[in-house]
Parts: C-alpha cells; structure tokens; sequence
C-alpha cells in the first residue's frame, strides 16, 4: 500500500504496559506531518540491504522541543520485517548553523560524534511501531541549531520482507541521501527529498505531566444510528512518576451543550487510560455541529492539554473522519497493481441497517477507468457484504461515490466492523481511496485497516495515513435533510483555512454556500470573532486572539461546516 503525489457512565480502560517513563521523544519532523513510506531510508532487513548507509538534515524548527540532553535516538515505522532480522548500526549526530542539506552524496562523518554503535534489531510486526534506543554517551544538542544525522547498518540476519520506516516528503528540495548494497561493500548514495522520522529522546524530568492525546469518536454521527454518543478520549501519564486524582473534563458546545467530568484515581507513569464520558443526547431529527473539547488541569507542559473534534449530525451518515467536501480529501491511497481492502474500523451504538457507502475518490488520474467496490467486513475480518462495482470516471476523482449493497447490512450495536474499498489487482498502478490529514486533527491509531480482497484478518496502517473520505449510510427516512449520497454533497461548505496554525491574519476561504456568517469559537464555545455576509475570500484580523485552539464554523442557516484553527503567538 502507498500513498501518492463502552457506553458505561465514566468507564475506563487501561491501555498498554505500565512501565516507567525515562525519556520524552521528540519526533522529527513531527508525526502528523509524515506523509510517505520508505524501504530504501533505514536498514530494512533484506539481503538487498546488507550494508546500508544514510545522512540526513534535521532543521531546527523540527527541534525546538527538544532538551540540550539527547539520551536516545530511534525510527518510526510503518511495519517490521515478518521474521526477526538484525545487525550492527553506528549512528553519529552533528550540531550544525546550516538551513538545509549540504553534504552531497559523499559518505563523510568527520566532525561528527559517534553517539550510538550497537546491535539494531529490526521488529517483526505488521504494524506501526517505533524504536528507540540509549545513546552512549549522550549527546548535546546546541538549541536553535539543526542537526546533522549519519547511520551505517551491516547486518547479520536477514528477512525476505523489508521493513518499511515512516517519512516525510518534501517533494522537491534535498533531504539526505542513502544508499544500500546486497554484498558487504560501500554502497553508493543517492539524493532524496523523503526523509525518515527520527526520534530524539531527553531525560524525563517532568513530575506532573499529563496529555490528552486524541479522541477516538466519530466526526460524522448519524441520527439514524442513535440520538446519543459518549465522547471517548485517551489520557497518558508523560511524568516520571505516578499521578492520583486526575480530572478529565468534557466540553460540548454548539448543536449540542454538554458537559461531564471524570476522575482518573490513578495512572502509572508512562501508562495511557482511555476515558468514556457520560453520554450527550440530540433529536432524531437534528442536523448541526457539535464541537467537542477534551482537556486536563495546566501542569508542566501545557501544549498537549487540550484535544478537540467537531461532529457533524446528520440523519444517516457517519464516519471516522471529519465532513468536509470530497476533493479535500486529496491523498490517494490504495495498492498501487496489487489487491486488498482497505477499510476504516467502525463501531455503532445501536443495532441499524446499513444501505450503502459513500467513498471519496483522489483526484489521481491514473484512477480513470479502474475498478473499485465498496465492502464490509466483521469484527474477525470476513466479508459480509460487497456493492456494485463502478469504472472510475473523470466526474468520480475528487468527488464522493455511492456504492450500494443489493441486500442491505443488518448492524448490531456496539460491534466493530470494517468498512471501506476493495481493489482489485491491475496492470496500471493507481491510488483511488482519498484520505484528509491535517495537523490540528490527529488520526486516531487503530482507524485505518488493510486486508487481503477475499478477506482475512484486518492489518493495521499507520495513522499518518489520515482518515479515509468513507462514510457509512443508513437505512431511514430523513425529515430535516436530504437522503442518500445527495446530503454528503450538499450539506456542507467547502471551506478551507490558510495558513493553519496563524498567528495574526487568517484567510477563510468558502464556496458552495451563501449569505454565510464566520463564526471563530473559543474551546469554551464562544463566539470570539463574527464576520457577516461572507465572500468567496475572507480575511480575518486574530492578532487579538489568545494562542491556543479554536473552530471556525461557516453557517448560512441551511449549510454549515467546521474545522479546527490553531493559533499560534
């Protein structure tokens, strides 16, 4: 796969190992800005990769987190090798005043610090992981300066399936350069705009540092579902020591007022507890957004106390990932000439009858004339249904297709199933499922799936992937909007936010709607800021804002959208 161009009333449930928490990881550059996979970027396990070599640039703004200690140094990958594989890995680190990648294609580490050399065990998992490992000695790292990063791996076992590490891709200026050979000889290195996440870790000196690191709700809820959804949200212990008592307090604001407070007794140091409030109830026949915010009391590290969501209510569509117009879902996704399934994992609160599925399609052309169909499979992975096939055309890309079942799905409550695409096996590569990825809303870990096209136990993807554009429909009569594939297209704005995080101005760009007012709304959910009679174009003075996050709503009464603004000072 590729990508292209309970309901009990403050339940909770321990997630994880509960082990000490000795080092933060700072991840450069950042996890939601990956945007791609590698094998060729770290040692990936094969006899291909015998010995491998790469040298990278780490601007300085990607490290601006990190502590003048760096104790670890460690990869993000999208999945292991499926046999364990090994060998020796030297890393070697360099402050350096430069802005951007200078060392050529010349293997030099003179003036470099060897900081690591040791044995490199290469996971075997099928899934997003990440490895770090203690660096002897330490290494300072000198603030406002970016990094230089060399490694060199010989191996010693080796697997037939190459591991795959997490990247970012500028597509154009020069990252790094790698190379790799399949016999023990200097391999020759090669320029590349991908470059792999690298993680710094610093000793832990935090005593009281708790984060909420996402919510795992759905941003599209159907009335036809239920007419009642309990928030979730994951809650981690980022201290070096234990933490009683912790408040987790839910806001929602909106289509829907609602608040609720949960109390943790007790969290281990480096453990996460994924919290569920007490539910909020809405009309069967509302439509509107409800903005919800998740949040802890300040401690030492206030940037990651604070997670928000908006959920969109409608009668009988819900999906994983935020409402917006189908062409900004622009990343294509798929298996390029091979076959699978792709599906998000879903779970519905009461038993339904499920009609069909809304898809977005990318806006990739070598989609065109390709083959796709819409799937669902059970909690274990078996098929339960198929749609129609449908040839994609130039009128699909960029746009939400209809794929319906000839026997609609009976859906039992609070059961996971995996909904999504198939596609078939073709000799012209190409990425049909688009995916929305956006800094300020994170995609949940465990959302996105893989599967072999007969069905089979699901694989999770890396969550850099974003949320896939697919939307479940459901069976009912719609008394306040639209029905069907009609109320994906034509109940919302297509709104867009630029720049996003903005510190002073902000551009607010709307189509498909008229006589709109902005709304930006505090996480409180105050109007803070009000612009009437929108255009196409707006802009909108937030000098006088508070650095934090908010939503930017566009309403003219019938149409309404969301996202999420961070404003930065």
């Amino acid at each position: 796969m590729k990508k292209s161009t309970l309901s009990i009333f403050a339940s909770l449930m321990t997630l994880g190992s509960l082990m000490a928490q000795p080092f933060i990881a700072v991840t450069a550059p950042p996890t939601s800005s990956a945007n791609g996979t590698s094998g060729n970027r770290g040692p990936n396990g094969t006899v291909g990769h015998t010995v491998m070599r790469g040298q990278y640039f780490v601007p300085a703004g990607e490290l601006s987190a990190l502590s003048p200690t760096v104790s670890s140094f460690g990869f993000a990958l999208t999945s292991g090798v499926s046999v364990a594989a090994n060998g020796t890995l030297t890393v070697y680190l360099q402050n350096t005043s430069a802005t951007s990648y200078t060392a050529g294609t010349t293997w030099n580490t003179s003036g470099m610090t060897q900081v690591y050399s040791g044995n490199y065990n290469i996971p075997a998992v099928p899934s997003a992981t990440t490895i770090d490992f203690p660096l002897s000695p330490t290494f300072t790292y000198t603030a406002g300066m970016g990094l230089n990063v060399a490694y060199e791996y010989t191996a010693t076992v080796t697997d037939a399936t190459p591991a795959i590490y997490t990247c970012w891709t500028s597509g154009g200026p020069i990252q790094g350069a790698t190379g790799a050979s399949g016999t023990i000889s200097a391999p020759v290195l090669g320029t590349t705009a991908f470059r792999p996440l690298y993680r710094f870790g610093s000793p832990n000196t935090y005593t009281n540092e708790i984060s909420v690191n996402y919510i795992p709700s759905p941003q599209v809820l159907a009335t036809r579902v239920s007419t009642s959804h309990a928030v979730t949200a994951l809650v981690s212990n980022n201290s070096n020591t234990v933490i009683n008592g912790i408040g987790v307090g839910l806001g929602v604001s909106g289509a829907v007022t609602h608040t609720a407070l949960v109390m943790i007794p007790t969290l281990a140091s480096g453990a996460s507890t994924l919290v569920t409030f007490s539910p909020y109830t809405y009309a069967s026949t509302l439509t509107g957004v409800a903005n919800v915010s998740v949040s802890v009391l300040a401690d030492q590290n206030n940037s990651n106390n604070l997670a928000m969501i908006s959920q969109n209510i409608n009668c009988n569509g819900q999906a994983a990932g935020p409402d917006v117009a189908g062409a900004l879902y622009g990343n294509g996704i798929g298996f390029n000439t091979g076959q699978g399934l792709l599906t998000n994992k879903m779970t519905f609160q009461a038993a339904s009858t499920l009609t069909s599925v809304a898809i977005a399609i990318s806006t990739t052309t070598s989609n065109l004339n390709n083959g796709m169909y819409a799937v669902v499979s059970n909690s274990t992975g078996s098929l339960i249904a198929t749609s129609n096939t449908i040839n994609i055309s130039n009128a699909n890309l960029g746009t939400y297709t209809s794929f319906t079942f000839a026997t609609p799905v009976s859906i039992t409550a609070n059961t996971d199933y995996y909904i999504g695409v198939a596609q078939p096996s073709n000799s012209v590569g190409y990425f049909p499922v688009a995916s929305y990825t956006s800094a300020t809303n994170m995609t949940p870990p465990n959302t996105l799936y893989s599967q072999p096209i007969a069905g089979g136990a699901p694989s999770v993807q890396n969550s850099s992937l974003g949320f896939l554009g697919i939307k479940a429909m459901f069976q009912g009569t719609c008394t306040s909007t639209p029905t069907g594939i009609s109320e994906v297209k034509n109940n919302i704005v297509n709104l867009n936010l630029y720049p996003n995080p903005a510190k002073d101005i902000l551009t607010v760009s709307i189509a498909n709607v008229d006589n709109a007012t902005i709304d930006v709304i505090n996480a409180l959910g105050q109007v803070v800021l009000t612009v009437k009679n929108a255009t196409e174009t707006n802009t909108v003075n937030i000098a006088n804002l508070a650095k934090g996050v908010y939503f930017v709503t566009v309403s003219n009464g019938q149409q309404k959208s969301t996202q999420k603004l961070v404003v930065e000072k």
